[in-house]
């Protein structure tokens, strides 16, 4: 009955706007389908404006070549039958892949503000919504696009999910690596006098700020810095830290049984280091099937992963331990 109720209702337009991650084109996807409206991502929009940008070298600070290069761009959605989704296609190319890039994602902020770029995605966006009967999501699609939309919806999130969210979006890419070592954030910062440093190096600081990175660091960082007296502006990823909270209570529990904590990553590295402080230096780090060897499968075992690495590989150590176990 409710199906057959909605499709004799008259169709209108549903914009849904909100913070960046917290869920937006998730359900914008689900509304349309289950109306059977047309499903407008307005980000991929400007991600694919991007994309061609880059590809064709265009210099954003040159009006004449935005103008000219955004007369050579159509953006359209075809729905792809084996997913059941609409995919960004640009000047007849399927490009839902490639605007999903870093490189790109590193840009479409700078290339959105741009004033005739804004402009022609807000035609191109009036021209798809002209017919009603679809859901479109992104910033100020609410106010901008569609300021008279028959149903507007802003979204928020706690911070927290919505780091969580872009980072298992970038995981699964494998493209979460890119915004932990970011290089160009690092050269801009030491270009205003930042000065990188080792582990080693912070025990001889003293009366000093010093900035702890993306990757966490172990408890005693933080009581070297008490003894140091050095003020530490801590720009940890809240993910890791999550993680970070996990594990150390993983830890204590395994050791009344006396468990083992694993965990999938590579040695040495600054956030592997941050996780085995969490366990007193007692976890097993495995990166390798050779390296599944330390672990003694009679006894209980947590596995946790680093995480920028990927999750193929993370289910793949898995798999193998609970053939062992």
């Amino acid at each position: 009955m409710l199906t057959q109720q909605i499709e004799y209702m008259k169709k209108i337009i549903i914009v849904i706007d909100g913070y960046s991650a917290c869920g937006k084109s998730t359900t914008a996807k689900v509304v349309a389908s289950f109306l059977n409206y047309a499903y407008i991502d307005t980000g991929a929009m400007y991600r694919a404006v991007t994309l061609y940008f880059l590809d064709h070298y265009i210099d954003i600070t040159n009006p004449k070549s935005v103008a000219n290069a955004l007369s050579k761009i159509d953006i359209t959605f075809h729905l792809n039958p084996k997913n059941n989704q609409n995919e960004t296609f640009l000047n007849g190319l399927n490009v839902e892949s490639e605007i999903r890039e870093m490189r790109v994602a590193e840009k479409v902020s700078e290339v959105s503000t741009l004033k005739d770029v804004r402009t022609a995605m807000v035609a191109q966006q009036q021209k798809l919504g002209k017919s009603k009967g679809v859901v479109m999501d992104g910033r100020d699609i609410g106010t901008v696009v569609f300021p008279t939309a028959d149903l507007k919806i802003f979204m928020t999130a706690d911070f927290d999910i919505r780091a969580e969210r872009r980072q298992k979006e970038l995981l699964e890419k494998g493209e979460l690596g890119d915004i932990v070592h970011n290089g160009m954030e690092v050269e801009r910062l030491e270009a205003k006098g930042l000065k990188i440093i080792s582990r080693e190096e912070l025990e001889e600081i003293h009366d000093a700020k010093v900035l702890i990175r993306a990757h966490g660091e172990p408890p005693e960082t933080y009581k070297l810095a008490l003894q140091n007296n050095i003020e530490l502006i801590d720009a940890s990823c809240p993910v890791v830290l999550k993680l970070q909270n996990r594990v150390k209570n993983s830890y204590d529990q395994m050791e009344i049984r006396n468990g083992q904590i694993v965990i999938y990553g590579k040695p040495g590295h600054a956030e592997v280091i941050g996780l085995t402080g969490q366990t007193k230096e007692n976890a097993i780090i495995v990166m390798e099937d050779e390296d599944l060897n330390q672990i003694d499968f009679s006894r209980p075992v947590t596995l946790y992963s680093q995480t920028t690495k990927s999750t193929k590989g993370f289910y793949r150590i898995k798999s193998i331990m609970k053939s062992k176990g």
